[in-house]
C-alpha cells in the first residue's frame, strides 16, 4: 500500500478550482460553497450538495455538520455559528463541513462520522493524480480528544459506511496524533491503478491513538475535526502551467507596478480576488496567483515590496599603512565619504562611509594575584608585583600592532586575629571553619568563602558557663504570679522573647506576671551581650482547687475526735486565715477567730457561744483567705453540728 502525507501550513487561501469537468477538480463542490439551503444547526451534512455522510445519507451511522458563513449576519466573523467552542475561517468560500470522527465511550450508536462524494469521472489507471484538502481541530481546538489515523479511502464504485467504524485500510493515512489549531494542507499524490470514482474520509480502523485535550461537560468525549477544499486532479508535464514570474519585485513609494500573468488565454484568480491577466499593485505584500485553462492547472506567487530613496552609512576601520576601496576609490585618511547609487527599482541610495585609521594600540591589564600564586600570561609567567610590556604585531581586534602592559599587584598572606565568645551548646564559625570547643586555634586557610587569597587566622575562643533550666509554676485560676526563671552565670542580657504572648504582662521582659486562665507551656529565648541565645521553658499548671478543705460536719463530744471545726490542707496558695466567723440560721455572730494558719485546731470553732454548748442543727460559716498573690478570697458554707 503507497502512502504518502505532506503537511504544509496555509499561508495564502488560494481559490476555489473549477467545477464540473474532468480535467478540472474531479471532486464536485469541494469547498462545499454550492448548497440547498443555510444550516441553521448541527448535523445538516444533506445541505452540501454532492456530499454524503458516507452512509448514503441514513443518520443511523453519524451526522457530520455543515457550517455556513451567513452574509444576512454581518457580525459574525468566523465559524461554526452554534453550539461548538471552536472558531475557524473557510480556507476558501463560506463554507466548512465538520464530524466527530471518534466517540468516547464508544457503545453510542455510530461511534464515527465519515463525508463521502462521487467524482465527476471516474480515475485513469495508469495515470498521475494529486488529491489535496485542508484540516483542523479549529481555536481553541474542541473539546474531547485528538487522534490518528484519519485518511481518505478511494474505491471503484460506492463504498458506503456499514458499520460505526469502517475497518478498511485506506490508501491515504495520516499516522500521527493531528492536533494542529490551524489549517494544515494534505496532499497525495499517486497512479491510479483502478478506475477510482468514490472517496471516503474520517477515521479508520479499531486500533487508534486517541489523546485527551479538554476535559468534556457532557457524558462523553470525542474527537471533532473541520475539512475544506478537497481537489483531486491529474498532474504531469502535460496538465501543469508554468508561471514564471519573478518572484520579488519592488517599487518605490507612489509608484504602480504591473504584474502580468505569463500565460496567455487561461483562466486567472489573484489572491486579490481580480480575474484579469494582469493587476496593479501600489501596497507591499505577497499575491497569489492561480491559472486553470482546461485540463491544466499552475500557481504562482510575487513578493513585492515598496522602497524609498534610502541612506545607507557604513563604518569601517583600518590600521595605518593601510587602504580601504569605496566605490571604485581608495582611501587611506580618516574621514567620511559619500556617493549616490541608482538602484533597478528606480530609487536612489546614499551609502556614506564613516572611515577611521587606526594607530598601532595599546591595551592595560590592571590584576591582583595572592602571594605565592603564578599569572601565566601569552607563555609567560610572573610571581613578583611590576608593570610588565607584551608586543604584538597585528592582533588587536582591529588587525593593527598592539601592546599589552600588564600591571601586576601582589596580594600578601592576610593574618586575621580573632578574640571571641563561644555561646553554650551553639558552635562557633567563621571563614567556612566551625569550632565548638574554646581554645587558642591557628589555621591557614586556603579557601576563603566568597573568594580571596588565603589567610591565616589566629583565634582565641573563650566559652561561657552559663545556663537557663525549665521551671513550673502552679496558679490559682483568677490570680496572677510571676514567671520565674533558673539562671545561672546569666547576666547584661539584651532581649528577652516570650511565646505565647497570652496571659502575660510583657511579652520582652525578663519576669512578666502570667494570669493564664488555662495551663500553658511558655517558651522564652534570652540574648546576652555576647550574642548568645539560651532557650527554655516555663510551665504553668492552672488549677481553681485552693487546697483547703472545710468539713461539714464535726462532733464537739471531746472525744479527742472532730472536735473542733477549722479548715484542713497545707495549701500552697494561702498564706493564711484572716477570719473565720460561724452563724446560726437567724445570722447571729456565735463565733470569730482572725490570723492563723489552715490546720490550727487550736483557732477551731468548739461549737459553743458564750460558754453554752449548742444544739445539733445545721450552721453557717465564713471565712477569708489571704492567698501568695497579696489577694484575698471569701469562703462560704453550711456546717452539720452533731452531739
Amino acid at each position: 500500500m503507497i502512502r504518502t502525507l505532506t503537511c504544509l501550513l496555509l499561508l495564502l487561501p488560494f481559490g476555489s478550482f473549477a467545477q464540473g469537468t474532468c480535467c478540472q477538480n474531479i471532486i464536485p463542490n469541494g469547498s462545499f460553497e454550492i448548497n440547498s439551503g443555510i444550516p441553521s444547526g448541527v448535523g445538516s451534512w444533506t445541505l452540501a450538495e454532492s456530499w454524503t455522510n458516507a452512509s448514503s445519507n441514513n443518520s443511523s451511522y453519524g451526522s457530520p455538520d455543515y457550517f455556513y458563513l451567513n452574509e444576512d449576519m454581518p457580525a459574525q466573523s468566523s465559524l461554526p455559528n452554534n453550539n461548538f467552542s471552536s472558531n475557524v475561517f473557510p480556507v476558501d468560500g463560506n463554507a466548512v463541513m465538520g464530524m466527530a470522527v471518534y466517540f468516547q465511550p464508544g457503545t453510542l450508536a455510530g461511534t464515527r462520522e465519515y463525508i463521502a462524494v462521487s467524482f465527476n469521472c471516474a480515475l485513469e489507471v495508469g495515470k498521475e493524480y494529486r488529491l489535496r484538502f485542508y484540516l483542523t481541530q479549529g481555536t481553541p481546538q474542541n473539546q474531547g480528544f485528538s487522534v490518528d489515523r484519519l485518511g481518505v479511502q478511494l474505491s471503484a464504485g460506492p463504498a458506503y459506511q456499514t458499520a460505526p467504524v469502517i475497518e478498511a485500510e485506506p490508501q491515504l493515512i495520516i499516522d500521527e496524533v493531528f492536533q494542529d489549531s490551524v489549517w494544515r494542507e494534505i496532499t497525495y499524490d499517486f497512479v491510479a491503478d483502478q478506475p477510482y470514482d468514490f472517496l471516503v474520509f474520517g477515521c479508520f480502523g479499531s486500533e487508534i491513538n486517541a489523546v485527551p485535550i479538554y476535559a468534556n461537560s457532557v457524558p462523553y468525549s470525542y474527537a471533532y475535526y473541520f475539512v475544506d477544499d478537497f481537489s483531486l486532479r491529474e498532474i504531469g508535464p502535460d496538465t501543469e502551467i508554468d508561471l514564471p514570474l519573478d518572484s520579488l519585485q519592488g517599487i518605490c513609494d507612489g509608484e504602480t507596478l504591473s504584474i502580468e500573468a505569463p500565460y496567455e488565454n487561461g483562466n486567472y484568480e489573484w489572491s486579490t480576488g481580480e480575474t484579469t491577466p494582469e493587476i496593479l499593485v501600489t501596497e507591499a505584500g505577497t499575491y497569489a496567483l492561480t491559472v486553470t485553462d482546461e485540463c491544466k492547472y499552475g500557481e504562482a506567487s510575487v513578493i513585492v515590496n515598496v522602497g524609498s530613496d534610502t541612506t545607507i552609512i557604513q563604518q569601517e576601520t583600518i590600521c595605518t599603512e593601510e587602504e580601504y576601496v569605496f566605490e571604485g576609490d581608495t582611501l587611506n585618511t580618516s574621514g567620511t565619504y559619500s556617493v549616490v547609487l541608482e538602484r533597478t527599482s528606480g530609487c536612489d541610495s546614499l551609502i556614506t562611509l564613516e572611515l577611521t585609521v587606526r594607530p598601532p594600540a595599546n591595551d592595560t591589564l590592571q590584576l591582583s594575584i595572592c602571594e605565592s600564586e603564578t599569572y601565566t600570561l601569552n607563555d609567560s609567567s610572573y610571581t613578583q608585583a611590576g608593570t610588565y610590556v607584551q608586543n604584538f604585531p597585528a592582533a588587536a581586534s582591529s588587525g593593527c600592532d598592539s601592546a599589552l602592559v600588564l600591571e601586576l599587584t601582589v596580594v600578601p598572606i592576610d593574618t586575621q586575629v580573632v578574640n571571641d565568645i563561644l555561646c553554650p551548646n551553639s558552635p562557633y564559625e567563621i571563614l567556612g571553619l566551625t569550632f565548638e570547643q574554646a581554645g587558642t586555634y591557628s589555621q591557614f586557610i586556603t579557601e576563603v568563602p566568597g573568594g580571596g587569597c588565603p589567610v591565616q587566622l589566629e583565634l582565641q575562643l573563650e566559652a561561657i558557663e552559663a545556663a537557663v533550666y525549665p521551671t513550673e509554676l502552679n496558679l490559682l485560676k483568677g490570680t496572677q504570679a510571676p514567671l520565674e526563671l533558673e539562671i545561672e552565670n546569666l547576666s547584661n542580657l539584651t532581649k528577652v522573647s516570650w511565646f505565647p504572648s497570652l496571659y502575660l504582662s510583657c511579652a520582652d521582659c525578663l519576669m512578666p506576671l502570667v494570669a493564664a486562665s488555662v495551663s500553658t507551656s511558655y517558651e522564652v529565648e534570652l540574648i546576652d551581650e555576647f550574642g548568645c541565645a539560651y532557650q527554655t521553658e516555663v510551665q504553668v499548671n492552672v488549677t481553681d482547687d485552693l487546697g483547703i478543705f472545710m468539713p461539714n460536719a464535726f462532733s464537739p463530744n471531746d472525744d479527742g475526735f472532730n472536735d473542733r471545726f477549722f479548715p484542713f490542707g497545707k495549701s500552697a496558695f494561702v498564706e493564711q486565715v484572716n477570719y473565720l466567723q460561724i452563724y446560726n440560721r437567724w445570722g447571729n455572730l456565735l463565733y470569730e477567730v482572725k490570723n492563723f494558719v489552715p490546720e490550727d485546731a487550736g483557732a477551731g470553732w468548739n461549737g459553743q457561744w458564750n460558754g453554752q454548748e449548742m444544739p445539733t442543727g445545721v450552721y453557717i460559716y465564713q471565712m477569708e483567705v489571704q492567698l501568695n498573690t497579696q489577694q484575698n478570697r471569701l469562703l462560704k458554707g453550711q456546717l452539720h453540728l452533731i452531739r
